[in-house]
């Protein structure tokens, strides 16, 4: 991947934002076909939070040096690499909706699943915009 694009967080993070909201579309279907299965643990995906603290910025009245590498003077060192984002899958064991011990809800399973695709649509359709000006940056400097 070009210097170009892999320095842009916002690009990386939308990449690990796409790697996780996939992670959570199959987990939820999983979760929606083992309805039925006597004992099955509903699976959640988290990295939001992970995320979020890997591209927080300070407050916009605050000067803070903009920096390429990691190696620049003024970078914080304990803010997390992006690329070391990983979604994490973990069972939620602690609820029982029926008597067989599975607690899969299938309302609250459609409502994430629609609420995936949606966030899904809208990271799509950020990387076609940062592409689209990738794009017109090269065919402008060829003029």
């Amino acid at each position: 991947m070009p210097n170009l694009i892999r320095n842009d967080i916002a690009f990386g993070a939308i990449v690990k934002s796409l790697d996780g909201l996939s992670l959570r579309s199959r987990a939820i279907t999983n979760n929606v076909a083992n309805i039925d299965t006597p004992g099955f643990k509903t699976s959640e995906v988290s990295f939001e939070e992970e995320l979020a603290a890997a591209v927080h910025r300070p407050a916009p009245d605050t000067f803070q040096m903009v920096s390429t590498n990691r190696a620049h003077f003024g970078l914080s060192m304990d803010r997390p690499n992006i690329e070391a984002i990983q979604a994490k899958t973990h069972a939620l064991s602690g609820t029982t909706l029926r008597n067989d011990g599975n607690n899969v809800d299938i309302d609250r399973e459609m409502v994430r699943l629609a609420e995936t695709q949606i966030q899904f649509s809208a990271a799509t359709a950020f990387t076609n915009l940062k592409f689209a000006q990738l794009r017109q940056a090269i065919y402008e400097g060829r003029r």
